[in-house]
């Protein structure tokens, strides 16, 4: 039989139970039953110009290869949120994630990138789909976090102090891109994060409650906390922590200040993935508006935010060194 895929220009793939489905030219999806490698490197990748994959969980090591595959083969690599499968039994059948897939790409109207739509995969992103591929596969902690040491976002992350790496890289890892958790409408709410980092009961689950509690192992470590870290720049979350413990409850002061922390988290990847947008000129993330928003009438606050300014320019000397 001949093979009628031949000469298309875009493949819709996804991987399920080991395999992975594809549509090449928008015909109907099939299946190739054997592993993401010996896809990519199948005549089906040959002589195309891109290759659309929704960012699902199962998806990551598939699309940490896509992208190598990519440079080698000169076809680009898009991704898009798997919010975009609105029910979970719609993100388990191959065949609907390849259908919504080239729905998506050929609707007149649709979703922008800022909003977790198509935008083409990144150096730094394919870090993040790596370590997100280790956590998939259960590697140890201490992988992950080798994977991501040297990640822009990691290092700016890494200005909380005390921090717990093996929780930051896991929250990393499954979060992949911040800009699915925002609201188009509303994009400065945190309510789509805060959901499904587990804050809301009525939305979350017992995997959205285990995420909150990572999120909160990030900061409140297992370690004991140095004395007078509340008056430490750099322990910017405990002083936050301890001012609202301080005249209420400790439960309520927990969640609080971890929403402060994924706040900080989102704002710096923001920014992060900015640096990389020719058409983004001045930063996303701004310390002196965010630290002041945080720390109302807290004139602590301009000195947390000049210290993570020199925090980053530190990080940027440290770069110049090492490439030179």
């Amino acid at each position: 039989m001949s093979d009628i895929y031949v000469g298309s220009t875009t493949v819709h793939a996804t991987v399920a139970d080991g395999s992975v489905w594809f549509s090449k030219s928008n015909c109907a999806p099939r299946k190739f039953t054997k592993n993401p490698s010996d896809f990519l490197n199948s005549s089906y990748c040959s002589n195309i110009q891109e290759m659309r994959i929704f960012a699902l969980i199962s998806n990551s090591e598939l699309i940490r290869d896509a992208y190598t595959a990519g440079i080698t083969n000169g076809f680009r690599v898009l991704i898009a949120s798997p919010l975009g499968l609105h029910t979970q039994a719609a993100r388990q059948h191959p065949q609907t994630v390849i259908t919504q897939s080239m729905a998506l790409t050929n609707a007149l109207f649709s979703v922008s990138p800022s909003s977790g739509g198509w935008h083409e995969l990144l150096a730094q992103e394919q870090t993040i789909y790596t370590a997100a591929s280790q956590l998939a596969n259960n590697d140890e902690p201490a992988a992950v976090i080798a994977t991501l040491a040297g990640h822009p976002l990691w290092l700016r992350l890494k200005f909380i102090s005390p921090c717990s790496d093996a929780a930051l890289a896991q929250i990393i890892a499954m979060l992949r891109d911040p800009r699915w958790y925002i609201n188009p409408q509303h994009p400065s709410k945190m309510r789509r994060l805060y959901n499904y980092m587990g804050f809301n009961p009525m939305h979350g689950d017992i995997t959205a409650a285990e995420r909150k509690e990572l999120a909160i192992a990030v900061w409140r470590t297992d370690a004991k906390v140095p004395a007078g870290i509340s008056k430490h720049p750099r322990g910017f979350l405990w002083r936050h922590y301890y001012k609202l413990a301080s005249s209420g409850s400790q439960v309520k002061a927990e969640l609080a200040t971890t929403g402060l922390f994924l706040r900080f988290l989102r704002s710096v990847w923001l920014d992060v993935i900015a640096e990389d947008n020719p058409h983004i000129a001045e930063p996303l993330f701004v310390p002196d508006y965010f630290f002041d928003w945080s720390f109302p009438k807290d004139t602590f606050s301009a000195e947390i935010a000049e210290s993570y300014k020199r925090y980053t320019v530190g990080l940027l000397k440290t770069k110049i060194g090492t490439d030179g």
